[in-house]
Formats: structure tokens, C-alpha cells, sequence
């Protein structure tokens, strides 16, 4: 007997196209992965997620590094990425960072006694 439900109906196909479609764009989206102003978290601020797209030559980078294509014959290497792009990102803090206090020179005077 063929199938008695209704997902293989052209109807229900379209729709569940549609929704991986929606997911699709969302996942795509370039206001889901980058902010307005993507900052190192500083002071008062827990790990932030980066968007990827700011790391996506790393393994270009690391190919470079262990010489991974270098004796290609076929398709010879015609660009280099060493050194590296700087990305240089600000710092976003929220608190002001307490002011370190070091502590004066301990100073032990050996004629003392100890027990007492």
C-alpha cells in the first residue's frame, strides 16, 4: 500500500521547502551573524561570540605555515598570506578596572622570637 499520509503530497513538500528555506535565510543572514560594532570584551564583560567570517583564513593561514600546496604543480601558490591581516578590533568595557595596590616591602627582623 502506498503511503497514507499526507507528507508525500505535493502540497506538504512545498511547505516543508518553504520552512528549510526560511531556516536557510535566517542561518544566512547577515544581521544574525555581525553587529553594528563587534568589540573584544573588556572590563565587566564575559567572552562574546565573534562572527566567523573575521576567522575564515585561519586555515589558509596554517596551510601557509606548514607548506601544505607549496609543491603544487598543477596550481602553483600565486599569493601568500604570511603575515597575516591584522584585525584590529576595540575594546568595549563597562566598568572601570580597580587601581592594583602593591603592598610595601616586608620586612622580617630576625632578632624577634617566634613562640612568644
Amino acid at each position: 500500500m502506498a503511503s497514507t499520509r499526507n507528507k508525500n503530497t505535493s502540497g506538504n513538500y512545498a511547505a516543508e521547502q518553504d520552512s528549510l528555506l526560511k531556516i536557510r535565510q535566517y542561518e544566512v543572514y547577515k544581521g544574525y551573524r555581525f553587529n553594528d560594532q563587534t568589540c573584544i570584551p573588556g572590563n565587566g564583560l564575559l567572552p562574546a561570540r565573534l562572527p566567523l567570517q573575521m576567522f575564515d583564513d585561519n586555515c589558509d593561514i596554517e596551510s601557509e605555515l606548514r607548506g601544505i600546496g607549496s609543491t603544487n604543480l598543477v596550481k602553483p601558490k600565486t599569493n601568500t598570506m604570511l603575515p597575516p591581516p591584522d584585525r584590529h578590533m576595540a575594546s568595549l568595557h563597562i566598568t572601570q578596572r580597580a587601581p592594583v595596590i602593591i603592598p610595601k616591602p616586608l620586612v622580617i627582623s630576625r632578632d624577634q622570637r617566634f613562640t612568644l
